[in-house]
């Protein structure tokens, strides 16, 4: 079974967000430095409103003092450990949502923020791949600053492009990883397994 989140019936992407979210916890592991790196990179063709949300704890005080020495610390909003119930307000002002990590297992943020109808850059690592197939969101191998700063880019600058892979992203959710569709899945394996175990 896969991991699942909730869907609702209509995508819910803000067209006009210029947020770029993160969410994870802040370290190496994650590519946070990564996407400082990036950022800073292409900052001068970033319009002025483009913000960097920073959703997670972790090397805080290092995360503060990279993006200083980058010069992009006016770009970065350090929101800090989010609960999932307050989630909401922090996607609704992304325009994408950027996870560039060395290790992954099927990340629920990136699940969420395609629920969202949010169109997604991620590590090309572990379960990621299946997850973004088929224009779901675009891969980056780790630590591949300059493919990172092409895709930030790419979807900056196109709001079509990001309106058309964030609803592809949201119509994957739905017909793959939706928690009713799963929970639906569970109950067929039990009563699988139920009837097997009784014959």
């Amino acid at each position: 079974l896969y991991n699942t989140v909730k869907a609702v019936p209509v995508n819910p992407y803000c067209a006009d967000a210029e947020g770029i979210l993160f969410v994870g916890r802040l370290g190496k592991r994650k590519g946070v430095y990564d996407l400082l790196q990036a950022v800073a990179a292409c900052e001068s063709r970033l319009s002025q409103g483009i913000k960097i949300y920073l959703c997670g704890d972790g090397e805080t005080e290092k995360v503060k003092e990279a993006a200083a020495c980058l010069g992009i610390a006016d770009r970065i909003v350090h929101i800090g450990w989010v609960p999932s119930e307050k989630m909401e307000s922090m996607y609704r002002k992304a325009m994408m949502f950027v996870l560039p990590s060395y290790h992954e297992g099927m990340p629920m943020a990136l699940l969420e923020a395609m629920a969202h109808g949010i169109p997604c850059i991620a590590g090309n690592v572990d379960a990621v791949p299946e997850v973004l197939e088929d224009g779901g969101g675009i891969l980056i191998e780790p630590g591949d600053v300059s493919s990172l700063k092409r895709a930030i880019l790419l979807l900056a600058e196109n709001p079509e492009h990001r309106h058309i892979m964030g609803d592809c992203g949201y119509r994957k959710i739905i017909e793959k990883f939706d928690a009713e569709k799963g929970m639906r899945e569970l109950e067929r394996i039990w009563t699988e397994v139920k009837r097997k175990g009784s014959g």
